[in-house]
């Protein structure tokens, strides 16, 4: 796949949608937006795509292999006066704005708490949020928001992909949409996201996330690297973005963290 058509994507997205960059050759997308100086005031939304990242980073610090040609790495910054960080939920509304955006032109499309995508049951893509609050020349206390979207347009053929999890693609063959709709339509999923989330936090999004709940009555494991905390039946979200967790002892609310989803026939294979 060749680089896509950078102006094409700025038309797509119009006056209303973030600006965009691509860059040739990044460590992180995310890192390289956080690492951006702040201005006097806040700006409005900025994306920045790579054809090649290097570092890219997921959820605990682990690395996210963006194959050229076969995946994207797409990060979108976002500022607002102040330090208060965003509403609880956040990963998830962008989640749900994504499953809900590609599920046009893929199937087989859910979501895994707290923030994967999958496709057919395997991971296609990943979100990663990070902040960063800083003063500027003018000494107004600044929020930004980075939000990192990963996802695989094809399954991915390095071998080191394969290591925690099977994976997926979105697509099997030459999707029917353009590369350059898919930036713009990803971009703009994230946009939306962040502007309702910011506006009625979670609340939105909690039809889109049953849709698509890929735990929703399963038997599940809660898990903290290779130790087992809890188990259970997942019973989707509240509107703070918690998992709902039936275990033998009762209910327990999950909030976001060092907690990942297995499902609980893994533990007895």
């Amino acid at each position: 796949m060749t680089s896509p058509d950078t102006d094409l994507i700025r038309a797509l997205l119009g006056k209303t949608g973030p600006s965009f960059e691509l860059l040739a050759e990044v460590d992180s997308t995310n890192r390289w937006l956080l690492d951006a100086p702040l201005a006097e005031v806040p700006t409005p939304p900025r994306a920045v795509l790579a054809d090649r990242q290097h570092a890219g980073r997921g959820r605990r610090g682990r690395s996210w292999l963006a194959e050229p040609g076969r995946s994207i790495a797409l990060s979108v910054a976002f500022e607002r006066a102040g330090h208060l960080p965003p509403a609880s939920g956040l990963s998830l509304a962008v989640g749900c704005a994504l499953a809900n955006a590609l599920a046009e032109h893929c199937d087989g499309l859910s979501l895994k708490w707290p923030n994967d995508l999958l496709r057919h049951g395997r991971k296609c893509g990943g979100i990663l949020i990070e902040s960063r609050a800083g003063r500027a020349a003018g000494e107004r206390p600044i929020l930004r928001v980075v939000v990192g979207v990963g996802l695989n347009l094809f399954a991915p053929e390095d071998p080191q992909t394969l290591i925690t999890q099977p994976t997926a693609g979105l697509f099997d063959r030459d999707p029917t949409l353009s590369i350059e709709a898919l930036i713009a339509g990803v971009a703009q999923a994230v946009a939306a996201a962040w502007f309702e989330h910011e506006r009625a936090g979670l609340e939105p999004f909690l039809d889109i996330w049953r849709r698509f709940d890929a735990w929703q009555g399963r038997q599940v494991e809660l898990r903290d690297g290779d130790q087992v905390l809890d188990w259970g039946e997942a019973l989707g979200i509240d509107q703070q973005g918690a998992l709902r967790l039936r275990t033998p002892a009762g209910e327990r609310r999950i909030l976001a963290g060092d907690l990942s989803l297995r499902s609980a026939s893994e533990r007895r294979g």
